[in-house]
């Protein structure tokens, strides 16, 4: 029985390739549009799963918050800072720990239900 009183909502297709990705789902890599990244428990989870999605975080705060990273440059934006970051600079091993989240293809859909 649904409740009363409950407000309208208007509901969305989020794009969970580029805007609101996943470490499971697939990242395609777009820094420009990237919004929202959430870290998932992989299918096959290791043993230390914990302490590395600890560590990831770590490195995006650090970068978020070190005193270079200027995100006015970026239109406010840490996913924009951290892609046009180059070797060497401090935003780099923030960027290089997303790669590794990178995907060359979205997976397949399946209906959840």
């Amino acid at each position: 029985f649904a409740p009363t009183g409950l407000p309208s909502l208007k509901a969305i297709a989020l794009d969970d390739s580029n805007e609101f990705a996943s470490s499971r789902g697939g990242w395609l890599g777009d820094w420009d549009n990237l919004l929202f990244f959430h870290w998932v428990n992989p299918i096959v989870t290791h043993t230390a799963w914990s302490d590395v999605k600890v560590s990831d975080l770590e490195t995006l705060y650090d970068a978020a918050l070190h005193h270079s990273t200027d995100l006015s440059a970026a239109s406010g934006s840490l996913a924009k800072a951290i892609g046009s970051s180059t070797p060497g600079s401090y935003l780099y091993h923030a960027r290089s720990m997303m790669e590794t989240m990178r995907v060359e293809a979205p997976p397949e859909r399946r209906m959840c239900w």
